[in-house]
């Protein structure tokens, strides 16, 4: 059920990124939309009041991820994309090398590789910003 005329309103007011925006429909009523819903940080603002709850849902798609990179100019952004995915491939195989091999001193092993592996990929990344 959309929200009409001052409930519109009022959900446009407490979103303090400016997700929402009012619709003028074709009745002349207005209705809140989702006009931004990348802008959105999952604050709650919106639902922090009970009676908002049943009426504002908010979701996340938990298989996404939007990203963006920045150049320099010395390489363009497609360039450091295409590296940081060939660099991610490579740590992602030896950490798989690792586990293959089996023993509970390799999986051991593993888990160390891995936190080395998430400290190193974090530090690509820092270099990339």
């Amino acid at each position: 059920m959309p929200l009409l005329l001052q409930e519109a309103e009022a959900l446009v007011a407490r979103c303090p990124k400016g997700v929402f925006d009012i619709e003028d429909l074709a009745d002349g009523s207005r209705k809140a939309t989702v006009g931004r819903p990348r802008d959105c940080t999952i604050c709650r603002e919106c639902i922090r009041e009970p009676a908002w709850t049943k009426r504002v849902s908010i979701e996340q798609v938990t298989d996404h991820f939007i990203f963006s990179i920045e150049s320099t100019g010395a390489l363009p952004a497609r360039a450091l994309f295409e590296e940081a995915i060939r660099v991610l491939v490579e740590k992602c195989k030896a950490l798989l090398a690792i586990v293959e091999e089996g023993s509970e001193a390799h999986v051991m092993d593993a888990a160390e590789a891995a936190k080395l592996t998430i400290a190193a990929m974090k530090t690509d990344v820092d270099d990339l910003a």
